[in-house]
């Protein structure tokens, strides 16, 4: 089982991204944090949860954050082949999921 760094993304403006799907089999607790390469600092993200793997299927109730200016979700967990999808509206962000898994 893995543990630490789970995933990384620097997704395209307006875009939705997995940034993390855990395995079959598998339980994981994740950190998500958010770094905003700009001087500004003011860009918006969006972080959700889905069970699938094909982006486009969000919910509204699927979101942890809508047009956010937040910078870490902590205590995530995720069940067999759950995604954490990442969205901002500039090109200057960074996600990085870290935590680890455990056998189901």
């Amino acid at each position: 089982m893995a543990n630490g760094r789970l995933g990384a993304s620097s997704p395209s403006a307006d875009t939705d991204t997995i940034l993390y799907t855990c395995p079959a089999s598998t339980v994981a607790t994740v950190t998500v944090s958010v770094a905003r390469r700009s001087s500004t600092a003011s860009e918006k993200v969006r972080i959700a949860l889905m069970d699938s793997t094909i982006v486009g299927d969000l919910a509204n109730e699927d979101y942890l954050e809508y047009d956010s200016t937040v910078t870490e979700i902590t205590g995530i967990v995720l069940s067999a082949n759950e995604s954490i999808v990442v969205r901002t509206d500039a090109a200057t962000v960074s996600f990085v999921a870290y935590g680890f898994e455990e056998a189901e």
